[in-house]
């Protein structure tokens, strides 16, 4: 499929830019950038177009996060009851 595309300006030029880091021409870029987008399962495109981690991808996101953190102290249970976080309100 041959497919023509009228780009504005600013867009050309992001294009130009990405193109020249990696190396590629255009149509090998934007080809590998259309065949990304089809091969991402349904449902990974966030509404606002960024990337919306797999569950592998967040769960591994979320043991980087809190990789070091075994030796902070647990919160005391009365930070963590109703009767504790409101005990001062009637």
């Amino acid at each position: 499929m041959t497919l023509t595309l009228e780009l504005a300006p600013e867009l050309e030029a992001k294009l130009k830019e990405l193109v020249a880091q990696t190396g590629q021409d255009a149509t090998a870029f934007v080809t590998s950038a259309v065949e990304e987008k089809l091969r991402a399962p349904t449902g990974t495109q966030a509404t606002n177009g960024a990337h919306r981690p797999s569950l592998e991808e967040f769960e591994a996101a979320l043991d980087e996060f809190s990789a070091g953190t075994e030796s902070l102290p647990l919160l005391a249970p009365a930070a963590t009851t109703r009767a504790g976080i409101y005990g001062d309100h009637d």
